[in-house]
């Protein structure tokens, strides 16, 4: 992969790109990760409401994957084909199936932290969602659920800062912040 940019008095006027993947690495690698997202999704189909299935693909994503300590592992492909990934491996992952369980679901990206999560709505109000931090934390079964579902507030009070969501709405709702 790489780029090229022809500048004429100050300013580009052609960009040239070089891609390092075929088209056929592209579509398997699409279509793995497409079959990873509906194992997941047909998992979270057993429960009925859209808590549930959320709490569901975090418990999936934090029971079968580790953090990745190299911070190698950068996106969902690299994440289930190793079994290990960083924060944006994991929202990306989170993000892909919840939105096939049509639950709306954005990253959040903190420049601040250099860290990356999820927010979610359920029920018309939206959540906060670390699916990496509660990975970290699951081998405490009482910190396990310490990042899933809580707001704006709450994750603060975690050390999440600085984070800003794609579609730039914020998590004020304080209802699941006292579960755990």
């Amino acid at each position: 992969e790489s780029a090229s940019v022809t500048t004429k008095n100050g300013k580009a006027y052609t960009l040239n790109i070089a891609y390092s993947y075929t088209e056929k690495e592209v579509l398997e690698t699409m279509a793995y990760i497409d079959n990873k997202v509906r194992e997941v999704v047909k998992i979270a189909n057993t429960f009925q409401s859209d808590y549930g299935k959320a709490k569901a693909v975090y418990e999936y994503l934090i029971d079968n994957y580790n953090y990745d300590w190299s911070l190698s592992n950068i996106n969902e492909y690299e994440l289930f084909k190793s079994g290990k990934g960083v924060c944006s491996a994991f929202s990306l992952a989170y993000k892909d199936i919840l939105q096939e369980l049509n639950i709306p679901c954005e990253v959040v990206i903190s420049k601040e932290m250099a860290h990356q999560w999820n927010i979610i709505q359920l029920d018309g109000e939206w959540y906060n969602v670390d699916v990496a931090w509660g990975d970290m934390y699951s081998t405490n079964s009482s910190d396990r659920y310490s990042c899933f579902v809580k707001s704006d507030f709450f994750m603060g009070l975690l050390g999440h800062t600085g984070g800003i969501a794609e579609n730039g709405v914020k998590c004020s709702n304080k209802k699941y912040d006292l579960e755990v």
